[in-house]
């Protein structure tokens, strides 16, 4: 999988050169040159399908690590550069939406990021019952839900991401 912050850039790139290239030169639709970008536009749209971009959620959700039919993995804080690409990956995902609507891309990611914020609150649940249970991982579990935090505040104007940091904080307090 290419390196998110890479694939940004380059699709930003794309983006900002056929949309230069279609209003500077008043290319017509049903032009061959027309075609051949409407064209690539849909390959690209049918590249970032929706398995492509979960792969860019599972990047962002490796702040919060699972042990499969176990719950949260607690043996360590997220790394600089788990954070680092998984904020790569938001960004990657915001980015699509926000600029991939006049070129296709927009839907499959805007699912992907819904999807994403009903695992992040999942995975926010999961941190609350193991505060419950393992007080003494209170530095893991309260820095997994602030680096969760800080995705939700980049993909979501809607404070979800302090909630969830109050919301674990208040779960860490009520075992001590």
């Amino acid at each position: 999988m290419p390196p998110a912050a890479e694939l940004s850039a380059a699709l930003g790139h794309y983006q900002t050169e056929s949309e230069g290239v279609l209003s500077e030169i008043g290319l017509r639709r049903d032009s061959p040159w027309g075609a051949a970008i409407l064209k690539t536009r849909t390959d690209i749209a049918d590249a970032l399908n929706t398995d492509f971009l979960d792969r860019f959620a599972e990047q962002a959700l490796a702040v919060m690590p699972m042990i499969p039919r176990k719950g949260p993995n607690l043996e360590s804080a997220p790394t600089r550069q788990v954070r680092s690409d998984a904020h790569d990956a938001v960004c990657f995902l915001k980015m699509l939406v926000q600029r991939g609507q006049r070129h296709g891309f927009a839907k499959a990611s805007l699912e992907t990021i819904e999807s994403l914020g009903d695992s992040i609150d999942e995975r926010i649940e999961f941190l609350c019952e193991a505060a419950r249970q393992n007080p003494d991982a209170a530095p893991v579990i309260e820095a997994q839900a602030k680096a969760a935090a800080e995705l939700c505040d980049e993909l979501y104007d809607d404070g979800r991401g302090p909630g969830f940091v109050r919301k674990v904080i208040s779960a860490l307090r009520a075992s001590a």
